[in-house]
């Protein structure tokens, strides 16, 4: 089994809205869905469609986590989330539906404003929370970097992914032509005690003793989590012989390094950060950092390269797979799925070669569902024989 941990989780609310969000005017809305959201639920979600057996670790609390928790029972996502006096944050992201009479402006692949996520060129996006602050909630465009998908594919409209810091990732359904706009409101996470951690730690402790064979810890932390909670969490898996990859930033990933996880997977601008760098450049940083990575304390290093792919830093050797074709889609999830890919390597024990190949197709499968934590089984089926990882001089 594979445990998720998403310390920071939230529940993704998205509105659609005749003609977007005008400051100052009512709106009415059109349509409502609720989902639960988070880095590491986007996972847990991938496994489970896999078949593959996963649990969701978390804290949550609230109506907002009532809701969270009832929707990963009716998605058949088993999960043991620890309660909390706060209540869970909403994400709302705000898609704006062309107003009748108005005509498209498809516009062409390269012309919008926001990140590429490392998938080609993006459609309008909302902005991305998580990118900065590691409580979630500040809101930059997805600062322009690759993301933290694999750079597989060209997005187009979609929602923000406030789980670069904040274990979020925001579920919106793509919609419209290239001109649609999103816009994202994101609430504070809760503020958690050093007793509620303290449940969660017994929690964890638990569930690990017994036959986890993998553990995933990704996303923000929320308020009054300790910034080395990742590393305490770290230590306890592997006290129970489980291999934890990592997917965080600056000074949670930072920490997590002392811990010595099997595997960590950052975007270049959070390994950057975690490093002490600046925001990175060229060609060749992603696999230098992913050798800095595991010279800090990562046993492995997966790094996303944008547009080429995945670098990885593995048992000695500098690896990269990229996509065969361009996938057209919402990366919002696409980095989730490559660390579902990663956690079923780690459990399995995996060559790194293969481990790299499969978490390039299912990252590419995940950009073409329209929702994150979904993958399209069809572009699986399709590319994961024809993505392959190649050693790096």
């Amino acid at each position: 089994m594979i445990v998720t941990v998403t310390l920071n989780a939230a529940l993704d609310i998205t509105y659609v809205v005749e003609g977007g969000v005008r400051p100052g005017a009512t709106h009415r809305v059109r349509s409502v869905a609720e989902r639960a959201g988070g880095k590491g639920v986007n996972t847990a979600r991938v496994l489970a469609s896999l078949g593959e057996p996963v649990l969701a670790l978390g804290l949550t609390g609230g109506a907002s986590g009532a809701a969270l928790l009832a929707e990963l029972d009716t998605a058949g996502i088993p999960h043991r989330f620890t309660p909390v006096a706060g209540s869970t944050r909403r994400t709302v992201a705000v898609v704006a539906q062309p107003l009748p009479g108005a005509t498209p402006d498809t516009g062409h692949p390269g012309d919008a404003a926001g990140g590429t996520s490392g998938f080609g060129q993006p459609g309008p996006q909302a902005p991305d929370p998580d990118r900065h602050n590691p409580a979630g909630h500040n809101a930059p465009t997805h600062d322009g970097t690759a993301d933290e998908t694999s750079g597989l594919g060209q997005p187009g409209p979609q929602t923000p992914d406030p789980d670069r810091h904040n274990p979020a990732g925001h579920n919106a359904p793509t919609h419209g032509g290239a001109d649609t706009e999103v816009t994202g409101f994101w609430e504070p996470g809760p503020e958690v005690s050093d007793g509620e951690w303290e449940l969660f730690l017994a929690e964890f402790r638990a569930v690990v003793r017994d036959g986890v064979r993998a553990v995933v810890l990704a996303g923000s932390l929320p308020p009054g989590v300790p910034r080395d909670a990742y590393a305490q969490l770290v230590r306890l898996a592997a006290d129970a012989g489980a291999p934890t990859l990592v997917d965080a930033d600056a000074d949670a990933l930072r920490e997590a390094l002392a811990a010595r996880p099997a595997l960590v997977k950052p975007n270049a601008e959070e390994a950057a950060r975690a490093l002490g760098d600046e925001a990175p450049c060229g060609p060749d940083v992603p696999g230098a950092l992913a050798r800095r990575l595991v010279a800090a304390g990562a046993g492995a290093a997966v790094v996303s390269a944008g547009a080429a792919g995945l670098v990885a830093w593995w048992d000695g050797r500098m690896l990269a797979a990229a996509p065969p074709r361009v996938v057209v889609g919402n990366p919002t999830g696409a980095g989730d799925a490559a660390s579902a890919a990663l956690a079923l390597a780690l459990m399995r024990g995996s060559a790194p070669e293969d481990a790299l190949a499969h978490a390039v197709a299912l990252s590419a499968a995940a950009v073409a569902a329209p929702l994150a934590g979904d993958v399209d089984a069809q572009v699986l089926a399709e590319l994961e024989p024809l993505v392959t990882a190649r050693p790096l001089s």
